[in-house]
């Protein structure tokens, strides 16, 4: 059998509370990214990125997996995670809440805490880390969260890179939330024969509809109802249309049951 792998971004978490950079008002608005999400200031901006970080954790503690996350989850399930290969951008939990396993986490882990001197990782669940509380297992003062921030190596790319690579042409790819700025997913499917899915709320300047066989531009919760039966078919060897299929639009709230 073959293999699916899904990238998902912050489209996919989106619709469950979680706020991405371009939204207007909320968490991102009331602070400078520059500020509390680079690591080249992080140590002179210790204070105000604890403080944004504490606030992110706070906001994951209530938000709830939405229903694409348990429509990956469901399918996860049904293949087996060997066939159903998620990579998430998101800093989130709730591809894991949702039921999901096996999921790279290649821009860190919310939850966690890293130490950046004996290299130690924490779960800390939804609550705060005050800005000089020391290391638990070295008491180095050399604490930041377990995510990557702009300007810090990311060390999951590697594990990323190597399942894309490992792609051939009786597997599927599906990029679902993401615009391709951040993580460059138009490269990485540069020559991929298999089936190609895409769902974005609308089209991106760095992501070209035209390489993929499916686009639908509309929220992933609403998306997830044609586009697993798509994965599902690729997975059985069904073959690729040569003919591009776009969908847009959202679903009138009436018609979401």
């Amino acid at each position: 059998m073959a293999k699916a792998v899904i990238i998902t971004g912050a489209g996919l978490s989106a619709e469950s509370g979680i706020p991405t950079f371009r939204d207007k008002g909320g968490l991102w608005e009331r602070y400078s990214i520059d500020e509390v999400a680079n690591f080249c200031t992080f140590e002179q901006n210790r204070v105000k990125s604890f403080k944004f970080f504490n606030e992110f954790r706070s906001l994951l503690k209530t938000a709830r997996p939405n229903a694409a996350h348990a429509a990956l989850a469901r399918l996860q399930k049904l293949c087996g995670p060997e066939h159903i290969v998620l990579i998430t951008q998101n800093v989130d939990d709730l591809l894991d809440r949702a039921g999901c396993t096996n999921v790279l986490h290649v821009h860190g882990y919310l939850r966690q805490m890293q130490c950046l001197d004996c290299e130690h990782v924490w779960d800390i669940g939804y609550g705060n880390w005050a800005p000089y509380e020391p290391c638990p297992a070295c008491a180095s003062l050399a604490i930041k969260p377990h995510v990557v921030l702009f300007n810090e190596m990311a060390p999951q790319y590697a594990n990323m890179h190597a399942v894309m690579d490992s792609l051939t042409a009786d597997d599927c790819f599906a990029a679902l939330g993401t615009s391709g700025f951040v993580v460059p997913v138009a490269g990485m499917i540069h020559g991929f024969m298999g089936k190609k899915i895409l769902c974005n709320l609308e089209p991106s300047a760095y992501l070209d509809g035209q390489l993929f066989d499916h686009c639908f531009y509309m929220p992933v919760t609403q998306a997830m109802e044609k586009i697993t039966p798509l994965i599902e078919a690729a997975l059985a060897g069904k073959p690729v249309s040569l003919k591009i299929h776009v969908e847009t639009g959202f679903k009138p709230v009436s018609e979401q049951g």
